[in-house]
């Protein structure tokens, strides 16, 4: 339930409270003064470090809930018979977690990766326009480069990627099913 109240409110709104909450006057930017994390007078936003920290808290639910899901179902009884054969942490995790939630990880870099790699609201919003993902290439060469065959061509590739990830996905799948 956590995970899935902030995704109920605008992304833009969101966005926006992260510019608050990592901006020069915010308590996050002067802890990480005070820790060490950034310089005296500097901020975390506009920076690639405000990018990826909403980037992670907008779309973690996404990733998170497949994978609860598959760890919701694991076998407890496999991790069980792995330690009773004298098994590390390491092994257990390898041989008897892992294969079970194989799914759910992939399901949720599946939702999650390319819809963060096309995002541009956060990147121009968060990043001051230095962070450039494929969504902000996309709306340049759409918007003020006027460069439509370029952009096009990115499109392409990016939905290309993604079937060609769906399709491994699907024959991995149908090789190794649970």
């Amino acid at each position: 339930m956590l995970l899935s109240i902030p995704v109920w409110t605008n992304l833009l709104v969101r966005t926006y409270a992260w510019q608050v909450l990592l901006g020069p006057e915010s308590w996050i930017t002067s802890a990480a003064q005070t820790l060490g994390f950034i310089a005296q007078g500097e901020a975390f936003y506009p920076s690639l470090a405000a990018v990826l920290i909403c980037l992670v808290c907008d779309y973690l639910p996404f990733a998170a809930l497949p994978l609860y899901a598959s760890v919701e179902k694991l076998n407890h009884s496999q991790i069980e018979a792995a330690r009773d054969l004298g098994a590390s942490g390491w092994n257990v995790f390898r041989h008897a977690i892992y294969p079970q939630i194989k799914p759910g990880l992939w399901a949720g870099l599946i939702f999650v990766f390319l819809p963060a790699l096309g995002q541009f609201v956060i990147p121009d919003l968060l990043g001051g326009a230095k962070t450039v993902l494929l969504g902000n290439l996309l709306q340049q060469q759409f918007g003020p480069s006027r460069d439509w065959p370029f952009g096009a061509a990115i499109a392409t590739v990016s939905i290309l990627f993604l079937a060609a990830a769906l399709a491994l996905y699907s024959r991995k799948a149908k090789e190794d099913p649970l």
